[in-house]
């Protein structure tokens, strides 16, 4: 009877650590699942922040070539205007 009662309460907690086990498992799956998803929402965040960088440098490199364009325009319309007026005054 003593025997029997025995086997009963290691039978129940061999259950016991059985199911201990598995919800330990469950947890760190979860817990994975978890973490996992939010790498996934840091990295997509990077790339967009990646790619609005990548925007912005983009356009502010093509605003500094258009100045840069318009600075050379406006310059080469100058020395235009400086040359004429010095003909006009050579001819003069």
């Amino acid at each position: 009877m003593k025997e029997a009662k025995a086997k009963a309460i290691r039978d129940e907690d061999k259950m016991y650590h059985m199911q201990l086990q598995e919800h330990l498992k469950v947890l760190d799956q979860k817990e994975k699942e978890k973490k996992d998803k939010l790498q996934a929402k840091v990295d997509q965040e990077k790339q967009q922040r990646e790619m609005q960088l990548a925007r912005i440098n983009h356009s502010r490199r093509k605003e500094k070539r258009e100045n840069e364009k318009q600075e050379a325009e406006f310059l080469k319309r100058i020395n235009s205007e400086m040359e004429k007026e010095r003909l006009t005054k050579e001819a003069k």
